[in-house]
């Protein structure tokens, strides 16, 4: 039986849209590291043995922090209308998600807590 390239699963995830992100791993680092030694974003990968490669992995965004009081008057209507709190945390986080989406925000790692 054949044996299957190094990275044939990652290929495959590649072909059916999944974005691949990728890193040297050669001997060389040990002498001269990087100025960036992380994954990097590899639209095209040469899927080569000198490389580490991984699905991108999706961004974790944080949560509001925001009290459900601090929630409810910020985002009361004017027509009395009174969403549920669920549906207020779910506005802050859904627009905390897609500023830091649109790269307004920019998230530090070790910065979102669990």
């Amino acid at each position: 039986m054949k044996k299957s390239h190094k990275h044939a699963e990652l290929i495959k995830q590649w072909a059916d849209g999944a974005k691949i992100q990728s890193r040297r791993n050669d001997v060389s680092l040990l002498v001269c590291p990087p100025k960036h030694p992380d994954f990097e974003d590899d639209p095209f990968p040469e899927w080569s043995i000198n490389r580490d490669y991984r699905i991108k992995p999706e961004p974790q965004c944080p949560k509001t922090s925001m009290s459900d009081v601090e929630l409810e008057n910020f985002f009361s209507l004017a027509n009395g209308c009174k969403p549920t709190r669920e549906v207020l945390r779910d506005i802050a986080n859904g627009a905390i998600a897609r500023a830091i989406h649109d790269e307004q925000v920019i998230i530090a790692p070790g910065q979102i807590e669990g």
